[in-house]
């Protein structure tokens, strides 16, 4: 399963997906930046917004966008279980990560 680097003293995670992520590795707040980036589901402006890094995915993962070299966003299908990861705040741009990860979940 997961691994969350840099949590707080007694901070519990799920660690759901087979991935290793970097808590709040994209800075504070008064760091936030947005950019264009291209995704599986199209391109869309993210809002990065104290974000974890990903830094590692396991075999099963599979990566819906990347900055450069950097994974933003992914995805696990796991039995009848689905899991989305976004290192973005997609819910101030766009409705198509909601709309991708509802289609999933009800099938």
């Amino acid at each position: 399963m997961g691994k969350v680097k840099h949590k707080e003293a007694g901070q519990q995670t799920l660690e759901l997906m087979g991935m290793v992520i970097d808590r709040n590795a994209y800075g504070r707040q008064t760091e936030s930046f947005e950019m264009k980036i291209n995704t599986t589901l199209g391109k869309i402006e993210a809002v990065f917004i104290r974000a974890p890094k990903i830094v590692s995915v396991g075999k099963e993962i599979r990566v819906l966008a990347k900055n450069g070299s950097e994974i933003v966003s992914c995805e696990q299908k796991t039995g009848d279980k689905f899991y989305l990861a976004v290192c973005f705040h997609p819910e101030l741009t766009t409705t198509i990560f909601h709309e991708y990860w509802l289609k999933n979940i009800i099938k």
